[in-house]
């Protein structure tokens, strides 16, 4: 049908585009014995060829896919990392050889072993350097807060009132969900046209949309390996603490979904005739909106409420393609601080 033409061309398109702009970088040959723990040391290194090997000799062992993600696990939830793309690309590599089936899985493997090698360490910056220490604390009982006295607290902040209340990780983990929702309907949508300001504080709906698509990937995980949640909470925080500087006090109310099942079924025909700029706004669109639909079938009526209106929000947002004026200003202060 023209429909499935459609979506088909939409994902091609999203290759070409990445394949075109990027560098020829052929994964390394070779295949060393199986062992997680130096697999685990291997990424921890930055060590792309040694990795790449250990995950061939994984699949040659006939472990598969099975035999590797305990390691991706363990890289992704001990570190802050990738802006929450790890535990996302790691569900949907799943969910992808579910429907392809095992044949595409060493490939896959492949593709996250390379990217979890190259991802940035954002638990090294100063403002997210606490996150390693809450690793090794007990998570307290204290009540779980409300979502509006989480959304606008600072990093720090924000992490510290997870690790009072992550003893019950799946309330606590539905009010970060719901913070990062408010904190997409009081974003101060007027931040991502600056012109005069530091790169540090460049910030758009995808700084948002994250948080969003990153609970998901927290669920998804943690609900089949427990020890997975305190990483996975400190984690959710972290992306609702570093938002605070760019909030406003919105009247979101006017986003207000009456029909979520009218106004799902509206949003995912257009997304069969998108005008959204560059492949890749038009892939967020699609994976807020599924996202946003599997979260409200399992979250409080409220919750809901909170991301129907984010979503809302965001797809009827004025997004910030291109930046010209802001990058030449950028690159002239840039070249003035060297002298």
């Amino acid at each position: 049908t023209e429909l499935r033409t459609v979506a088909f061309l939409e994902a091609f398109g999203q290759f070409s585009w990445d394949c075109l702009f990027s560098p020829k970088a052929p994964m390394a040959e070779g295949i060393s014995p199986w062992s997680e723990a130096a697999l685990v040391a291997a990424i921890e290194a930055m060590d792309q060829t040694a990795a790449a090997k250990l995950v061939r000799g994984a699949f040659k062992a006939g472990g598969g896919f099975g035999a590797v993600k305990p390691a991706f696990l363990r890289v992704i939830f001990s570190h802050y990392a990738g802006f929450g793309h790890p535990a996302i690309y790691l569900m949907k590599a799943e969910e992808l050889i579910a429907k392809l089936g095992d044949g595409v899985s060493e490939t896959l493997a492949l593709q996250i072993t390379r990217y979890l090698c190259l991802s940035a360490r954002e638990d090294l910056i100063p403002e997210f350097r606490g996150f390693a220490d809450y690793l090794a604390v007990d998570m307290g009982s204290s009540p779980v807060p409300r979502a509006d006295m989480l959304s606008g607290q600072s990093v720090r902040a924000t992490m510290a009132l997870t690790a009072a209340s992550g003893a019950n990780p799946k309330a606590m983990w539905e009010t970060l969900l719901a913070a990062s929702a408010l904190n997409m309907l009081r974003f101060d949508e007027a931040r991502q046209h600056r012109v005069q300001q530091p790169i540090a504080q460049n910030i758009g709906w995808l700084d948002f949309t994250h948080a969003i698509t990153f609970g998901q990937a927290v669920l998804s995980h943690a609900s089949k390996d427990a020890a997975l949640w305190q990483s996975g909470l400190m984690q959710m925080a972290c992306f609702v603490g570093r938002n605070a500087a760019y909030l406003a006090d919105e009247d979101w109310q006017g986003w207000h979904v009456a029909d979520a099942a009218d106004f799902f079924a509206r949003q995912k025909a257009a997304l069969f005739d998108m005008d959204a700029g560059e492949y890749i706004y038009g892939v967020h669109r699609l994976k807020m909106l599924r996202a946003t639909e599997a979260l409200c079938a399992v979250v409080g009526a409220e919750t809901a409420r909170l991301l129907l209106a984010a979503l809302n929000r965001y797809l009827n947002a004025s997004l910030r393609h291109r930046h010209p004026a802001r990058a030449a200003w950028q690159a002239r202060q840039s070249v003035l601080r060297e002298g």
